[in-house]
């Protein structure tokens, strides 16, 4: 069941949080799906977004972007995998 199904109306017909959310933030994916991706496809869609941002001049150190969204989205943040976005972002 999606988080937004477990919302309920509150007093005077509020919307209540729900468990993956609260009503100032969302804390969680609430799309059904969200994490069905493999951690090959996660790292190709990181770098799928990168080259769209670097397309139109918002990313500047390749490198330093690559690190932070890959240990935002918890995945491997080694060298190779690195590389391998930065690769893929501005192929050689």
């Amino acid at each position: 069941m999606a988080s937004a199904d477990r919302a309920v109306k509150g007093p005077q017909g509020r919307v209540r949080a729900c468990d993956a959310c609260t009503m100032d933030t969302q804390d969680a994916p609430i799309e059904d799906g969200h994490d069905e991706a493999t951690v090959a496809e996660k790292i190709a869609g990181i770098a799928q977004q990168m080259r769209g941002d670097a397309a139109v001049g918002h990313v500047g150190d390749l490198r330093a972007v690559a690190q932070q969204r890959l240990e935002e989205a918890q995945l491997p943040t080694d060298e190779a995998t690195v590389d391998r976005v930065v690769g893929v972002v501005r192929p050689s």
